[in-house]
């Protein structure tokens, strides 16, 4: 996670939701680079799909939003020791949708 293109997308959905061209032009970073890594970060659940959106003329894209705030690696006596912190607006938001989508029986 130490490269530069995963911080620049970490940092650039830290605050606010952005979809994938706004971090490739924001960040001046290579589309395929951008795609993978996104792809990655929602599957390993470090970024999270805000919301979707639909375009007056029909086409979709994604906005995504950082899960974690802050996270801290630390190597002790042959261990490595992680801490994180969740970037509560997107937790919050992302309890309750799926709270919304329960289905009562």
């Amino acid at each position: 996670m130490a490269d530069d293109c995963a911080l620049a997308i970490l940092r650039a959905t830290t605050e606010r939701a952005c979809s994938a061209m706004e971090i490739i032009h924001q960040c001046a970073l290579p589309p395929s680079s951008v795609y993978r890594r996104i792809s990655g970060f929602v599957d390993a659940h470090l970024l999270a799909v805000e919301r979707i959106v639909v375009t007056n003329d029909g086409k979709k894209f994604s906005l995504y939003r950082s899960t974690v705030r802050d996270m801290r690696a630390e190597y002790k006596s042959g261990e490595v020791e992680l801490t994180v912190s969740f970037n509560e607006d997107v937790v919050n938001k992302l309890t309750r949708l799926w709270s919304s989508m329960r289905v009562e029986k």
